[in-house]
């Protein structure tokens, strides 16, 4: 991930979260405490990204929120085992400031930074199915944000194909 200040963040599989500054031209590992998180279990890290607050936010099968500035963990979103536990696919921050959380085959969620509340899951127990995975989420030209998401489908003689979804966010309504 590249963030507003042109630094690389880089995870690991095994050696925790990494900066890279291309002014200097060097890599650091970038905190002791992110360490343990980011090479704890079998699955690397996912993703980074930073919040308009500098925070940043890093997916493994959990969602943890940092303070890139002491290394404090903030926050935590689903860090129980079982079915909550789902990858995070991608992260994206409106203007409004509200986080919107894509997790495979479980929909979206917003967290609002302001009242520190998570919504949601948006987008599952409507037309989403289980099998489908929200890999895209975008603000176009007018403001309008849109999800997209593909989905794995047999058809009557068996042969699988994949069909593409998009979906538009109503502010008003706070529904898809």
């Amino acid at each position: 991930y590249k963030d507003r200040a042109g630094l690389l963040w880089i995870g690991t599989s095994g050696d925790g979260l990494f900066k890279y500054d291309p002014r200097v031209d060097a890599f650091s590992n970038y905190h002791y405490s992110l360490k343990e998180i980011v090479s704890r279990g079998a699955i690397g890290l996912r993703l980074v990204f930073e919040d308009s607050q500098g925070m940043l936010w890093i997916a493994k099968e959990s969602l943890f929120r940092y303070n890139r500035f002491t290394g404090k963990r903030e926050e935590v979103f689903w860090s129980k085992k079982g079915e909550d536990r789902n990858f995070v696919n991608k992260i994206f921050e409106t203007a409004d400031g509200n986080i919107w959380i894509a997790k495979e085959g479980r929909g979206l969620y917003r967290y609002e930074l302001t009242s520190k509340n998570m919504f949601g899951p948006y987008l599952c127990d409507g037309p989403l199915t289980e099998g489908e995975n929200i890999t895209a989420f975008a603000k176009d030209n007018d403001g309008i944000l849109w999800a997209g998401a593909t989905t794995q489908e047999k058809s009557k003689n068996g042969e699988i194909y994949y069909k593409i979804k998009l979906w538009k966010y109503d502010k008003s309504n706070d529904n898809f």
